[in-house]
């Protein structure tokens, strides 16, 4: 099958988006975001409760991205036909009911049904969400309010985060699931208040499919998705076990690094929105790469509060903005087929989640969690080490 790009279909909406629209999606993705950064902040807590070792309360982080990795593709084929209105407000209805819920599991094995169960509002409200607003959006703006709608994750892991780790130190990690059903409920309302009834559905093509898989290019793109993925997950599944098992920290010293880690992560994607147009998606792209491979070469000199964030710093700029300047390096060399690569490259960063998780539990169970970032700094130099190749290979197709 040959490789040329599938003409999009005509985006002229009548429906144009407006501030309440984008901030409303914008709280949607930090809800999502808190939900999902949820279990890596009280990991450890479950662990404790369940009295289960970290490597098996991990599987709640495996078994969630395994979900949205197959679930984004299927789910965004099923529910193509429905109202953009009712879909984001019925996942995130979904997410509060299921997060409510969850609060009741009697043991871990309930618990990861009920996980996997909630993580399929994921799958559906993040991907369809940006594509509604990219629709909706003027063409010379759409890249702009996407990377605005997406921040919402941003300040989850700057703001969620930290509250959701004080809250499951306080009073446990029953309570954190809770908040997050509780302010889940309120987005769903908002949603379905602020979108309009006539939003127009956003559907890809099976021939964009197509395309994509036999381009090599792209596949081997979303490989290196897999494995940057992989290397920060693998360490970032167990970050609350090794702070406080091998650095000693309390519940506050937690906290407050996950605040300084978000304020990174929102500085890094702050800096990557303003800068990506004209320093290319390519060289960002490999400036996160490195900046990921630093920050866990560098992770074993932490021994205390103060060494620990500097250590983390490099690794905490690209950790969202690693993905943005993916994003863009995969619309920029097949724009046509963007829909379809980016849906995909969300399935490739679950896979590396998935598998970060899961490696890095048995990592834990014969070796040492001490030694775990090396694991994730392999891979990471793996994944720019093939970014290289495919760059020249890129550079060798357009010649």
């Amino acid at each position: 099958m040959s490789n040329q790009p599938v003409t999009p279909p005509d985006q002229s909406p009548a429906l144009r988006l407006n501030s309440h629209m984008a901030w409303t999606v914008l709280l949607g993705n930090f809800v999502i975001g808190c939900g999902m950064f949820v279990v890596p902040a009280t990991l450890d807590d479950i662990s404790r409760a369940y009295n289960e070792p970290a490597a098996a309360t991990g599987q709640l982080i495996s078994a969630a991205a395994l979900v949205i990795c197959v679930g984004t593709p299927i789910l965004g084929i099923l529910t193509s036909k429905m109202s953009r209105r009712k879909l984001l407000a019925f996942a995130m209805l979904w997410f509060a009911v299921l997060h409510a819920l969850s609060t009741f599991a009697p043991n871990l094995s309930t618990l990861i049904v009920l996980r996997m169960l909630t993580v399929m509002s994921s799958a559906v409200f993040t991907p369809q969400a940006a594509a509604f607003v990219g629709q909706i959006s003027r063409p010379a703006m759409r890249s702009q309010v996407i990377s605005f709608v997406f921040s919402g994750w941003t300040f989850a892991a700057a703001f969620g985060i930290p509250l959701l780790a004080a809250v499951s130190g306080e009073w446990g990690w029953r309570w954190a699931f809770g908040l997050v059903a509780v302010i889940s409920f309120l987005v769903a309302v908002l949603v379905w208040k602020v979108i309009p009834d006539d939003s127009p559905h956003v559907a890809i093509s099976s021939a964009s499919w197509s395309s994509v898989f036999v381009h090599k290019l792209l596949m081997l793109l979303l490989c290196v998705t897999f494995l940057t993925s992989f290397a920060q997950h693998v360490l970032y599944s167990y970050i609350v076990v090794y702070y406080k098992q091998v650095l000693d920290f309390d519940t506050s010293e937690v906290s407050l690094i996950f605040f300084w880690f978000g304020l990174c992560t929102l500085f890094g994607s702050l800096l990557i929105t303003r800068y990506i147009a004209r320093i290319g998606a390519l060289r960002m792209h490999f400036v996160t790469m490195s900046l990921i491979a630093l920050g866990l070469l560098l992770w074993p000199l932490a021994h205390n509060f103060w060494t620990a964030v500097l250590v983390c710093t490099p690794w905490a700029l690209a950790f969202f903005a690693n993905n943005a300047a993916q994003q863009g390096r995969l619309a920029g060399i097949s724009p046509a087929l963007a829909g379809a690569s980016i849906a995909l490259n969300t399935s490739a960063i679950y896979i590396g989640h998935a598998l970060g998780a899961v490696i890095g539990g048995w990592w834990i169970l014969h070796n040492s969690i001490g030694s775990l970032h090396w694991v994730g700094f392999g891979s990471a130099i793996c994944a720019i080490a093939l970014a290289s190749q495919l760059t020249r290979l890129h550079k060798d197709t357009e010649n």
